[in-house]
């Protein structure tokens, strides 16, 4: 599986956009990998049209980095020379992974809340007293206190 399909749709002039998904991506026994859903594509246009290029570039870039991950499963680490030439990081993209970055430096634990029947036959919610990841700020854990909960049955 090489870079082949997507050199050739931008030989076309066509960026996909979309690659990302690997529901886009069609792999057929004994042949090369199709590609599918083009509603997001990018066709360049000739001539003066600044925006279209810059989209057209852009898009063109994120072709090549969905089509690498995907190639390498996710293994960035092993990538081929060969391949490395295609793959750069965004700026929507290392904007991107700096964000994910930092929210996940805030994860904090929130409890789990859980609906049960009482013998009453109320639905009664409790807190069971077990912790989940939250991607939260960790305010959200300075205003849930589990000592003064009202719901929660372990304390």
């Amino acid at each position: 599986m090489g870079i082949g399909p997507c050199n050739e749709l931008h030989r076309r002039g066509v960026a996909h956009f979309e690659l990302k998904r690997k529901a886009n991506l069609i792999a057929q026994p004994g042949s090369l990998p199709g590609i599918i859903d083009f509603g997001l594509a990018v066709i360049r246009k000739p001539g003066f049209a600044p925006f279209n290029h810059f989209l057209y570039r852009l898009a063109v870039q994120v072709d090549f980095n969905a089509w690498i991950k995907h190639k390498y499963r996710k293994r960035l680490i092993d990538v081929s020379p060969a391949d490395r030439g295609y793959y750069r990081r965004t700026r929507v993209e290392k904007i991107w992974s700096l964000a994910q970055e930092t929210v996940q430096g805030c994860e904090v634990a929130r409890p789990v809340f859980r609906q049960i029947l009482t013998e009453a036959g109320d639905e009664e919610l409790i807190c069971t007293g077990e912790r989940m990841p939250a991607l939260m700020c960790p305010m959200i854990q300075r205003v849930w206190n589990p000592a003064v909960c009202g719901l929660c049955l372990s304390n």
